[in-house]
């Protein structure tokens, strides 16, 4: 990749980014304030399982196009059917589980709809045809649509946690409608692959989805013990501490999209010199300015809490501290999981990630007594940030130049 090209890639997602992760941010701030800790727990509760859901509908998919496209050809409406035809399986079997669900729990089945359309989105197919800047607006279009729909219902004071859901899959459809007709070519020769080809990429994709829900574990499952262990309320305080590292997650997911291809080329080459200069700037142009801003808000953790939160989140800035170094441990787990996905050695993968997460979720479920939520926040980043540098490690172990 040519540096001016990188750049411009680089800069225009970041732009796009950056604005949308900002107005996200700043909504949910609104959404803290306004629906109080507890409903913001049962929101926040519902994110945490529609994103579970969305790690097995997605099966990796995003992950491994590329790697798919290189095995079919360059074929890409292949890689598309194919792909596109195991999450619309998932998708229906998740629908299933919603209706299922409903019998139970009518108001979180209907919230879970509501935010299931996201697992349909093109993303994958702008990643195969390069066209990650272009998708970088579809999704940038979305958010403004969801932070102008939500700042509408709080001007007129209609604000409440039902409209919040439906203000999510109305921008949802918007952004889906957008990927669709830009790529309504591909979509109506789209045909369903069979059941061979389903099985395959199953087979393939298992590991990497094994450890996307392990890596859950941190942000996901752990949510779920804090939810059944100290209450909505409580749940409510440190998933709003949480949208600092969705808006990180959001800003990795674009050094991802920019790097994974790079990185993957070369160790598949074994090419050491594209290796070490797509490393040094991943480094310099993702985790520098990541670690500059944890910075930032760890110095003015106080300051997040007492002037953009209500008095109902009092503790929060002792959970910020610990949320500020997660974010550097988010982008090297990204940098770490580029380079065993490319090597293949999914497996070894997997099992470091299962044996740490697994561990801490057991302590935080049954070994962890303390009231205090900043105890369950210190697991989750001590233990991620354990698991990073032991992939790390191995990784370094190993020769593939």
């Amino acid at each position: 990749m040519k540096v001016n090209n990188f750049l411009y890639q680089l800069l225009f997602l970041l732009k796009n980014n950056a604005l949308s992760s900002v107005l996200a941010y700043a909504v949910s701030i609104l959404l803290a304030r306004e629906l109080d800790p507890e409903g913001f727990g049962f929101y926040s509760y519902a994110l945490v399982i529609s994103s579970i859901a969305t790690v097995v509908v997605n099966y990796s998919t995003d992950s491994t196009a590329v790697i798919f496209l290189s095995k079919y050809n360059q074929d890409k409406l292949k890689v598309f059917s194919l792909l596109y035809s195991l999450r619309l399986l998932l998708y229906f079997i998740y629908l299933v589980f919603l209706l299922s669900v409903s019998f139970y729990d009518s108001q979180l089945s209907l919230s879970l709809f509501f935010l299931s359309l996201p697992m349909l989105n093109l993303s994958f197919l702008f990643e195969i045809n390069k066209e990650n800047v272009r998708y970088s607006y579809f999704f940038m279009f979305e958010r403004l649509l969801y932070c102008a729909l939500i700042l509408l219902l709080y001007f007129f004071e209609h604000l409440n946690l039902s409209l919040v859901f439906i203000t999510l899959f109305l921008s949802s459809i918007f952004s889906l409608y957008l990927q669709f007709h830009y790529y309504r070519l591909n979509v109506t020769k789209f045909n369903f692959a069979n059941v061979f080809s389903l099985k395959s990429v199953l087979k393939a994709n298992l590991y990497l989805v094994l450890v996307a829900l392990s890596t859950l574990s941190y942000g996901g499952f752990s949510r779920m013990i804090v939810e059944h262990k100290l209450g909505l309320f409580l749940l409510g305080i440190y998933s709003a501490s949480w949208q600092l590292i969705k808006v990180g997650t959001l800003f990795q997911s674009q050094l991802d999209r920019v790097w994974r291809l790079d990185l993957a080329t070369a160790l598949l080459n074994k090419d050491f010199a594209m290796f070490k200069e797509a490393l040094i700037k991943y480094f310099t142009f993702g985790t520098v300015p990541i670690s500059f801003g944890a910075c930032f808000i760890y110095y003015f953790s106080d300051f997040i809490t007492f002037y953009l939160y209500s008095d109902d989140y009092k503790g929060m800035e002792d959970i910020l501290g610990y949320i500020s170094f997660y974010l550097v441990v988010i982008n090297l787990d990204g940098l770490v999981r580029i380079l065993w996905n490319a090597v293949g050695d999914r497996r070894f993968y997997f099992f470091i990630n299962f044996v740490v997460s697994f561990t801490m979720l057991l302590a935080m479920a049954f070994y962890i007594e303390s009231k205090e939520i900043v105890t369950y926040v210190r697991a989750v980043v001590f233990s991620h940030f354990l698991s990073v540098l032991a992939l790390f490690y191995f990784f370094s172990r190993k020769k593939y130049f």
